[in-house]
């Protein structure tokens, strides 16, 4: 089965691994079962995961699902039975074929997501207790506007691309304020009667 302790820097490299385990046939086949890729909040990674069912808590609460495959026999494996054997194309071999079909299936899958994965992540992140202290920080600390991602991202582990979404969403917020030193750098801080 999926190895969980593997922890990806970005939503892709999670991904493939996913692909490659369907490829390798390293998930379960019960009538709910399921593949994820996770974020982990504790750990600012994407994790893969397989369950025998699709509402498995056993995730953690630190976990969100980003994204998910069911893998029961008529959604994953019949599905895939019958198109080889109708759409068996001359110059593919079997294996060939399911692993493009697979890959359709990963596709339709990301299309059923509403946002993009790692938007999903950093609102979540804004709600994690690394990143509401960080802003907490803001308000005696000021930094400038462009050390943000990398503040992020060294401090904290959170991987670069979620750390900028994260960024964005702090500047956005209504109780930051941006100001612009003398030298023209603009610097970033919590507003003081935000506690």
């Amino acid at each position: 089965m999926i190895n969980r302790n593997i922890i990806f820097q970005n939503f892709d490299a999670a991904l493939d691994e996913l692909k490659q385990s369907l490829y390798n046939g390293e998930y379960y086949k019960t009538p709910n079962s399921c593949v994820y890729v996770l974020y982990d909040l504790e750990i600012h990674g994407f994790r893969t995961f397989a369950s025998s069912l699709c509402e498995d808590t056993s995730t953690g609460e630190a976990t969100i699902k980003v994204f998910e495959i069911k893998t029961n026999q008529d959604e994953f494996d019949g599905y895939i039975d019958k198109r080889i054997n109708q759409d068996l194309l001359e110059n593919l071999s079997k294996v060939e074929c399911r692993k493009l079909l697979i890959d359709y299936l990963v596709h339709l899958g990301l299309e059923k997501i509403q946002k993009n994965p790692l938007e999903i992540a950093a609102k979540h992140e804004m709600q994690s207790k690394d990143v509401k202290g960080f802003i907490n920080k803001l308000q005696y600390t000021p930094q400038k506007v462009d050390d943000l991602p990398l503040l992020l991202a060294g401090w904290y582990n959170i991987p670069p691309a979620i750390a900028r979404l994260v960024e964005k969403n702090i500047i956005e917020d209504k109780n930051m304020e941006i100001y612009t030193d003398t030298t023209g750098q603009k610097w970033i801080k919590l507003q003081s009667t935000v506690l």
